[in-house]
């Protein structure tokens, strides 16, 4: 799925039952202008396969991912190597404003080996990141609780990220500058 706008939906905007597909280029969650919040009334992405990727390794394959009842994209538990690249999760189009959604940002339940990298997260009503008996998760480069650009608060209402009970083999950050994340 691409260039959509998935928004007040009464379930999910996306859900994913299927294995190797990209969701890229998409509003889920906000108006067509990528501004004010016409929530889905249960998650925005759903993944229930394997090696997913939500965004991708460059800007123009980014998703907005805001304004949903639920988590903004939820891995859910048998998920494996989903990739989490690049999206705005929590703001507006711009990264400017908060445009939470209601649970977490992101939130991986009990995935294995997924990657959740270069993505704001920033503006859920509860963490932004939650991991939650994952194996071999992997959180690198994200800003969490600002702004796209890092210089403004936008913060999520409980933690940026959460590493839960059953969580191992996790990798938060890393050696180089780019694997850090921001978070504030």
């Amino acid at each position: 799925s691409q260039g959509n706008v998935l928004s007040g939906n009464t379930d999910a905007g996306i859900r994913l039952r299927g294995d190797d597909a990209v969701i890229a280029g998409n509003i889920v969650g906000l108006d067509a202008a990528g501004a004010n919040a016409v929530a889905n009334t249960n998650d925005g992405i759903i993944i229930e396969g394997d090696n997913a990727t939500i965004g991708g390794a460059t800007t123009n394959l980014r998703n907005i991912v805001s304004g949903n009842a639920e988590s903004g994209i939820i891995i859910t538990a048998g998920s494996n190597g989903t990739t989490v690249q690049n999206n705005y999760v929590g703001t507006n189009e711009a990264g400017t404003a908060a445009r939470g959604n209601l649970h977490a940002g992101v939130n991986d339940q009990s995935g294995t080996n997924t990657r959740i990298l270069d993505n704001v997260v920033s503006g859920n009503v509860r963490s932004g990141i939650s991991i939650s008996g994952g194996t071999g998760t992997v959180v690198q480069g994200n800003i969490v609780g600002l702004n796209a650009t890092g210089t403004g608060a936008l913060g999520n209402g409980s933690e940026g990220i959460n590493l839960g009970a059953g969580t191992s083999a996790a990798i938060v950050g890393g050696t180089s500058v780019a694997e850090r994340n921001i978070i504030s």
